[in-house]
């Protein structure tokens, strides 16, 4: 019992310095604001980032525009103007490709030069997306409430052929985040009108687990 008293002891010691360490650090910090005069109020929808290059994408919706950051010198050096409220975004470095999803389209620039090089239509009220890099398949929340349609649709965009290839239809109409499944053919979606994630058969194209219960109930969405 003394050997068990004195280990308690010991730990409490050891918990109550680690959170007087912690309490005794500073906060949080301001440490650089960048000046984006050009941009009226609203907010950046998605980012995306290019690390080797020290850019950062961020889609300023409101703005209709993709703003490009200098992440070394957090300075702004770049705007792309005139897209339809962009959303999400992919960066493909070997490629020297950026997708932004704006305006029921996927706009493909050169990101280098920043230049319009291709365009792959959408279905209307494309907004969020993710990628399977391994099969190079770039996933689109589209169609539901922002279209005026009863249910979204997933389109699949083979980013090699720069093809629209097949969608995934769900029975929802307000789809935000999308994350894919590394290890598994899973598409983990949040399915906002019905208050729960699901996660979509990206292979199957039709099954889909309502995990608000933990995953008990099945629901079955149609492949379109």
């Amino acid at each position: 019992m003394k050997r068990f008293l004195a280990s308690l002891v010991a730990a409490m010691i050891v918990f109550i310095a680690i959170v007087a360490s912690a309490q005794s650090k500073p906060p949080l910090r301001l440490v650089q604001s960048i000046p984006l005069p050009d941009l009226k109020e609203g907010d950046f929808d998605h980012f995306a980032l290019d690390l080797a290059g020290k850019r950062l994408f961020l889609t300023a919706e409101a703005n209709n525009a993709v703003v490009v950051l200098d992440t070394s010198a957090n300075t702004l050096i770049h705007t792309i103007p005139d897209l339809d409220e962009p959303h999400s975004m992919l960066f493909l470095p070997v490629a020297k490709q950026l997708w932004v999803i704006a305006g029921g389209a996927a706009k493909i620039f050169n990101s280098d030069t920043y230049a319009l090089t291709e365009t792959v239509k959408l279905t209307e009220g494309a907004d969020s997306s993710a990628y399977d890099s391994a099969k190079h398949l770039l996933y689109v929340a589209a169609g539901g409430e922002d279209a005026k349609m009863a249910y979204s649709l997933i389109n699949i965009v083979d980013t090699n052929t720069r093809k629209k290839v097949g969608d995934i239809k769900v029975d929802s109409t307000n789809i935000e985040a999308m994350a894919i499944e590394k290890k598994g053919p899973g598409i983990y979606a949040n399915i906002r009108d019905k208050s729960l994630v699901g996660v979509i058969d990206r292979e199957k194209k039709g099954c889909h687990f309502d995990l608000a219960s933990g995953g008990a109930s099945r629901k079955h969405a149609a492949h379109a």
